[in-house]
């Protein structure tokens, strides 16, 4: 039975006396899961992050981390960055040292690892997110896929239990942001829990076991990616766009009077299995 890392029970917090920027969110996060975080611009989703990641104290409810309260104090925010890594939208926002090795070496060696063991995380990090050969190369040579896999590296290099990215691929070109995505993949298998938040349904689609749909600080929605994303009255009221594939079988269905998917396809090879069994179900054939 996998493990609950983070719990929250009716989280809320607001910036000063405005509305509720996260309204009563309850969720559990389990070891090894990958979690999308979906929502418009002001839903809510960095916010969160941000709380999860000790970086903001909630106003009401709790956060558990591994079954224990963690209590709104600075330790208790100590307590949550020391287990949850945050990766921001902009790796500029994150690196600052000179050379690839110095940025990821950075937190290790604050933590008072001995050298040769940071140097062991360092090595380990950079080839996990497979960029090993970066690691003696200035920051401001490097690509933006380059920087966002270092910035990434240097989180993985304090071993988090979650692992929390914001937009991870926003600027990224198609085979960038897929390099990016199999290089994470490796880290559930070894039980670290991976929240991305992001607009893009497609990737949620492909990407997540869980989705969690945020509407101006409220979760309204969490599920498989097939169940949630299937719904189009709950996307178009969360400013959500439905996923290519999803508006693929509905216009098929439409269009040839085919009965819906059991489950929303999640691959091109899965959509085309369902048309090609709803077909031939429709005339009769035997295959």
């Amino acid at each position: 039975m996998a493990i609950a890392l983070i719990e929250t029970e009716r989280l809320r917090f607001a910036y000063g006396a405005a509305p509720w920027a996260v309204d009563g969110i309850s969720f559990s996060l389990l070891a090894g899961e990958r979690v999308a975080m979906l929502g418009a611009n002001g839903a809510g989703k960095s916010t969160l992050l941000h709380l999860l990641m000790g970086l903001q104290s909630p106003c009401e409810g709790s956060i558990r981390l591994l079954g224990q309260a963690v209590a709104r104090t600075p330790e208790g925010q100590r307590q949550l960055r020391r287990a949850v890594g945050l990766v921001l939208q902009d790796p500029d926002d994150q690196l600052f040292a000179e050379t690839v090795l110095a940025d990821v070496s950075f937190g290790p060696l604050n933590a008072g690892l001995s050298p040769a063991a940071v140097e062991a995380r360092a090595v380990e990090a950079l080839q996990e997110m497979d960029i090993l050969p970066l690691s003696s190369r200035r920051i401001s040579t490097l690509s933006l896929g380059e920087k966002k896999k270092v910035a990434i590296a240097g989180v993985l290099a304090m071993e988090p239990q979650v692992l929390l990215l914001d937009e991870p691929t926003a600027g990224l070109d198609h085979h960038g942001a897929e390099a990016l995505l199999h290089a994470l993949r490796g880290k559930n298998r070894n039980g670290v829990a991976i929240v991305i938040a992001t607009h893009n349904t497609d990737l949620a689609l492909d990407w997540a076991d869980r989705v969690f749909v945020l509407q101006r600080g409220a979760l309204v929605a969490s599920g498989r990616p097939q169940q949630v994303l299937a719904d189009p009255e709950l996307c178009h009221r969360t400013a959500l766009r439905q996923p290519l594939l999803c508006q693929v079988e509905f216009q098929l269905r439409q269009r040839f009077d085919l009965e819906p998917a059991a489950e929303l396809p999640v691959t091109p090879a899965q959509l085309a299995d369902w048309l090609e069994h709803s077909w031939a179900a429709r005339h009769g054939v035997i295959r």
